[in-house]
């Protein structure tokens, strides 16, 4: 059984689709920063987990406070 799963997201900049790479085995509540891909932006991830499957998953711009509209939520 695999501790990884694929998911699709769209960058809070530009909108550009992007693949995140999900540690299952890390933690049930991650949060962490990656660059997009295509403009090199810094978003933020957070995500959790509950035993095998993912929850719950969003990215938003790193330094976005709570609220705001550019970001994309992925609940299971």
């Amino acid at each position: 059984m695999s501790n990884t799963l694929e998911q699709d997201y769209a960058c809070p900049y530009c909108w550009f689709s992007v693949t995140e790479t999900v540690k299952l085995d890390a933690g049930e509540e991650q949060t962490y920063i990656v660059d997009c891909e295509h403009c090199q932006k810094p978003i933020r991830i957070l995500l959790k987990v509950n035993g095998p499957d993912l929850k719950y998953f969003e990215a938003t711009k790193e330094n976005d406070e709570e609220g705001n509209k550019d970001k994309e939520i992925i609940t299971f």
